[in-house]
């Protein structure tokens, strides 16, 4: 089923009835019949679907009178435009049609959610998406790839079935599933090679994943688009554009920054510090003293004050090691083994009138770059 077929159905039925409809008319009538007041502001956001049992997208909501009223915004007999107000959403509603949102069915696809169940059984919604994808558009490749999502099928008990053996209902039911999987699989790979070789760079980076082929990496790392950097650091092929990719989308990802501070980044580091990270508060101070930055490591603890932690007081303290109250502060009542924890307060140098000055600016300056919260 297609379209045009559909188009062409309520033609016909209006033939039938005494009514001569005009192709380029149907097409407009069609979209009045899900409330939309042109079918190239339809086109554009929606896409039709069917299904035998009218469970695939959203059904029309008009009433016959919507659909008259375009009829006579057509130019249509005025006398007519009633009955075909109801010939139209009864053959809409017969061949059981909806709609599906272009936009929020892309932002599902994007995000690798769970589509709407029963997309892949539309073959209205289908052959739409087909037949942009023959015609080149990759973005519909991607949006097939999509909808046949899914993992490597295994045929284990398919194949034991096939030897004879006695399976279960849960078997069964896996076998079943196997069966679709088989058919949608090599669709799945089909229609994600051809968006990615397309230019649509998240559909390389899926294919690099799925597929477990590092040139689709490559291939992403050289388009252009959007794409899930932290994906792309987790597929890449060598520590540097790894770096590459934990430094884009540690511009607002926590779990990213924390990945390149473990790797001894600095800006990541300067990042997780300003957002409260008490040890990499100090780590930092300490290697500005280290260095005779004296300034800087001022800067650290006006940041670290910013937060209620004071690099200069210790924070040493003895608890229990074992037992029951493990890790607790040590309770000389109590008894037992200890073990001191903690750390000894900084030996921050005193300032001069100015070089204080200079370390409220300078940690001002720090926490108004801060890029994640």
């Amino acid at each position: 089923m297609t379209v045009s077929n559909i188009v062409h159905l309520i033609r016909e039925q209006a033939k039938v009835a005494g009514f001569a409809l005009k192709s380029t008319h149907t097409y407009e009538l069609l979209a009045s019949a899900f409330g939309q007041g042109t079918w190239a502001s339809f086109s554009t956001q929606y896409w039709l679907t069917d299904s035998p049992d009218g469970a695939v997208g959203e059904r029309p909501e008009s009433t016959p009178t919507l659909v008259a009223a375009r009829a006579l915004q057509l130019g249509l007999e005025h006398g007519s435009a009633p009955q075909l107000g109801s010939l139209v959403l009864s053959a809409v509603q017969a061949a059981r049609l909806g709609k599906v949102e272009k936009a929020a069915f892309d932002r599902l696809r994007l995000a690798g959610l769970r589509l709407p169940a029963g997309l892949p059984q539309s073959s209205l919604f289908i052959s739409q998406l087909s037949a942009a994808a023959t015609a080149g558009d990759a973005h519909a490749h991607h949006r097939l790839a999509a909808l046949y999502r899914c993992k490597r099928p295994n045929p284990y008990l398919y194949e034991e079935s096939l030897k004879g053996r006695q399976l279960t209902a849960l078997e069964t039911k896996w076998v079943d599933e196997y069966l679709v999987q088989a058919q949608h699989y090599p669709l799945y790979q089909a229609h994600l090679k051809a968006a990615a070789k397309g230019g649509v760079r998240a559909a390389a980076l899926e294919y690099a994943e799925a597929f477990e082929d590092p040139s689709f990496f490559e291939l992403a790392d050289t388009l252009s688009g959007p794409v899930d950097a932290k994906r792309m650091a987790r597929v890449a092929t060598d520590a540097s554009a790894r770096h590459k990719w934990l430094r884009i989308a540690g511009q607002h990802d926590l779990e990213a920054l924390e990945a390149l501070a473990s790797e001894g980044d600095v800006e990541a580091m300067q990042q997780l510090a300003i957002a409260g990270d008490t040890y990499l508060l100090r780590e930092l101070a300490e290697r500005a003293l280290e260095g005779g930055q004296v300034v800087e490591a001022w800067a650290w603890q006006h940041i670290a004050l910013k937060h209620r932690h004071d690099l200069t007081k210790s924070t040493l303290a003895a608890r229990h090691e074992g037992g029951a109250k493990h890790g607790e502060f040590y309770d000389s009542d109590f008894g037992g083994p200890l073990f001191v924890d903690g750390e000894e307060g900084l030996d921050l140098p005193q300032l001069t009138r100015s070089q204080l000055a200079e370390a409220k600016q300078m940690a001002k300056e720090l926490m108004a770059a801060q890029v994640v919260t």
